[in-house]
């Protein structure tokens, strides 16, 4: 039996990256609110402007179409002009207070994206150390014992202590528990994604299962007992 069943190979290195101080500048979605509030600034400034006149220059240049035209000079003008804005039912007033609503309604914005942003930093934090703990109690408790529980049925099956059925049964969680450990590494690499590439709300995954495969356990669905030799 043990010729059939492949070994399950998979390499991941936790360097201890996904540790380092995240830098709430350097977020994409901060960044966003940061050009939407200059661009608020301006236009609050742009609307206090709307108090005073403006000012027009325009300068003219005339010259006549072709030489054939004897009786046309050339010919320059400079005009100087300036607009009143007219000032009707508090016009402006009304323009500068809703720019400055529209600015502070921003800023509020970016101070609860800062908010997110630091609660995920906390967040993701936590689910990077869940995960390597999970990742340590697989490859230092979980597979060492079931890899025992797996030595005791394959010599109780070649003493003919234990059916076959039991053997391929104990060597299935085992293979199950290798796929549980694998998922718990690739939960430690998106941990770490999770927090390298920061976002208010980040898509969830986690591929381990809240608890390991065990004997007997409800995983297998009490219908399977381990034998005096596995247990």
């Amino acid at each position: 039996p043990e010729d059939i069943i492949d070994p399950i190979a998979v390499t991941f290195s936790d360097d201890g990256s996904g540790d380092r101080q995240i830098s709430l500048e350097d977020q994409p979605e901060l960044a966003a609110l940061d050009a939407q509030a200059t661009q608020a600034e301006k236009e609050y400034d742009l609307a206090k402007k709307s108090y005073y006149p403006d000012f027009v220059v325009q300068a003219m240049a005339l010259q006549p179409r072709s030489p054939m035209d004897d009786d046309e000079e050339s010919n320059w003008g400079l005009m100087v002009g300036i607009n009143v804005p007219i000032y009707s039912w508090r016009k402006q007033s009304n323009l500068v207070r809703a720019a400055r609503h529209q600015q502070h309604a921003v800023d509020m914005e970016r101070q609860y994206l800062r908010n997110r942003l630091n609660t995920e930093i906390v967040n993701a934090s936590q689910a990077l150390a869940s995960a390597r703990d999970v990742l340590t109690l697989y490859e230092h408790d979980v597979l060492p014992d079931t890899e025992m529980a797996v030595a005791n049925a394959e010599s109780a099956y070649q003493a003919r202590r234990v059916e076959l059925v039991r053997y391929l049964s104990v060597m299935k969680i085992h293979k199950t528990q290798q796929l549980e450990f694998v998922a718990a590494r690739i939960d430690v690499e998106l941990a770490k994604t999770r927090l390298r590439e920061l976002l208010s709300s980040p898509p969830l995954m986690q591929l381990a299962p809240s608890r390991p495969t065990l004997f007997g356990g409800d995983d297998m669905g009490g219908a399977m007992q381990a034998s005096d030799s596995v247990s």
